[in-house]
């Protein structure tokens, strides 16, 4: 038999010798016959009872089968009835898991639906944070514009009452200054009412204050040329501080009356008619206005130094006076081609001043030019194109200067047009200053200066006609003591020519008249070669 599940082995029937029924062991289960593969029932039988002499003792083995398989049968029925008792078991722990899991799936959820309502609250919470946050910093900003508010109803206010007193200049330009600034932490608010209305008072006031610095200044300047006392001069310069504060459309209105104050009295001084209409005596224009920029130096003084107040009417002035050169050539054309000497005085002078005028106002010593190129016959090749380059350079550098004050311009309008005032630095300022002065005047004599390329071509044929005479008389041969394969009069018409070039260079002009007269100098030399 096989073994039960209780792990106890029922005794097993073994085939001993034939006729003999032998009981072994259940642990020696290698051979017990019934657990074989090959077991044949009636083989068996046949093998332990051979013939009828052997069923002796058949009772005693069926009794003992009976009982083993009773015992057999007591192991199964232990065996399935445990089992049975397992399976209760299994599924009463079935049952207590499912119930453990699902109460875990309540408290989960009951995590969750704290987890939300916590979310919620913090949201809550922050968003009331946000709208605290939200009002802390518009009531922070109410109440700033609030207290500026204030502050420029009462600056509108003082304004009002002090620019009735022209004794208060001062007090105005800062008041003015104060709610130029109020006013631009409004420009979002012009909608408002109130702001509409201060907006109104002190554009009022301001044309008031207007009216009052221009009276001011045509009261103590434009009636006479009278010396000023110290106190109208302080109160000048106090004006000069409302009118920056006003703003660049005033403060130009009131340039444009002073320098037309000025040109007026220049005009009629110097009116194209008797003395003041000879070429001769035209020199006296540049030493009049020289002396009258040194006899109101206290005047011009009273104004800001960023107003450039002289180089402006000296601007002026070269503007008017290239005017009338135009017009006395134009009338005295015919005296001109006849007598050049007045012309190039007259040029001589002109070049004079505006060095003087561009040194004086910042852009270089007036004989600066003269400098670069002075001597530059005598010196070495080398050092004459070093010369030559840095006289370049600094004309490339006037040049970028012209166009970096004319941005400069540009960009004070747009910051004018904010209600600021921009100056521009004062190294360019000087440089553009030697720009605009150098050939203001003297570029209304480039086309009369043909005259003077004519006579110096005749000179220089007339020259060269003398030196080819004494060349004819030594018959083409060197001078005595000379030993040289060039002609004389090549050297003395070159040096005739330097002369002139130097001539034309430093006094004159370096522009067209410059490349006429190098077209006379090659009349010349091909002349010199025939």
């Amino acid at each position: 038999m096989s073994r039960t599940q209780g792990g106890s082995q029922a005794p097993v029937l073994m085939a001993g010798h034939p006729g003999t029924v032998t009981l072994k062991s259940p642990f020696q289960r290698k051979t017990d016959v019934f657990d074989s593969e090959e077991f044949d029932p009636v083989k068996f039988v046949n093998q332990i009872y051979p013939d009828e002499s052997s069923l002796g003792d058949l009772d005693k083995f069926i009794d003992m089968l009976r009982k083993q398989v009773k015992a057999v049968d007591k192991e199964i029925f232990q065996a399935v009835r445990s089992q049975s008792g397992t399976q209760a078991k299994s599924r009463q722990d079935l049952t207590v898991a499912t119930s453990q899991i699902g109460d875990l799936f309540s408290r989960i959820r009951a995590i969750q639906g704290k987890a939300a309502d916590s979310e919620a609250l913090v949201q809550d919470i922050c968003r009331d944070i946000c709208k605290l946050d939200y009002a802390k910093r518009h009531l922070t900003h109410t109440i700033t514009s609030l207290r500026r508010l204030a502050m420029l109803t009462a600056a509108v206010d003082d304004l009002e009452q002090v620019g009735r007193r022209r004794d208060e200049y001062k007090r105005c330009a800062n008041l003015l200054e104060a709610v130029t600034q109020l006013l631009e932490y409004f420009s979002n608010y012009q909608d408002v009412p109130k702001i509409q209305s201060l907006t109104k008072r002190l554009d009022v006031v301001q044309a008031q204050l207007q009216d009052a610095v221009m009276d001011d200044f045509k009261l103590l300047l434009g009636t006479s040329d009278v010396k000023l006392s110290p106190d109208s001069l302080e109160r000048l310069a106090s004006a000069c501080l409302v009118v920056n504060a006003l703003g660049p459309k005033v403060r130009d209105q009131l340039m444009d009356w002073l320098c037309e104050r000025e040109m007026t009295v220049y005009q009629t001084i110097f009116s194209m008619s008797g003395d003041a209409a000879k070429l001769d005596r035209f020199e006296r224009r540049f030493a009049w206005f020289k002396g009258r920029l040194e006899e109101r130096k206290e005047v011009w003084g009273v104004f800001p130094p960023a107003w450039r107040v002289p180089q402006t009417l000296c601007l002026t002035f070269c503007k008017i006076t290239k005017a009338a050169v135009k017009r006395l050539l134009s009338d005295s054309e015919d005296v001109v081609r006849e007598d050049v000497g007045p012309l190039i005085k007259t040029v001589v002078a002109t070049k004079k001043f505006e060095k003087e005028m561009a040194a004086l106002f910042g852009g270089g010593s007036k004989d600066e030019d003269d400098d670069d190129l002075q001597d530059v016959d005598n010196l070495p090749a080398s050092e004459a194109r070093k010369r030559l380059e840095a006289f370049r350079k600094k004309q490339q550098a006037a040049a970028a200067a012209k166009q970096q004050q004319q941005q400069q311009t540009a960009a004070d309008g747009t910051a004018h047009a904010g209600g600021s005032e921009t100056v521009g630095p004062d190294a360019a300022a000087a440089a553009a200053a030697h720009v605009a002065f150098e050939g203001a005047i003297s570029e209304a004599f480039e086309d009369a200066l043909k005259y003077y390329v004519a006579e110096e071509q005749k000179e220089l044929l007339r020259h060269l006609d003398q030196l080819i005479k004494e060349e004819a008389e030594r018959l083409w041969k060197p001078p005595e003591g000379e030993d040289t394969r060039v002609l004389g009069t090549a050297n003395q018409l070159f040096l005739k020519i330097r002369a002139s070039l130097n001539r034309c260079v430093k006094l004159l002009s370096r522009g067209p008249t410059l490349l006429r007269l190098a077209g006379a100098f090659k009349v010349c030399s091909l002349g010199q070669a025939a």
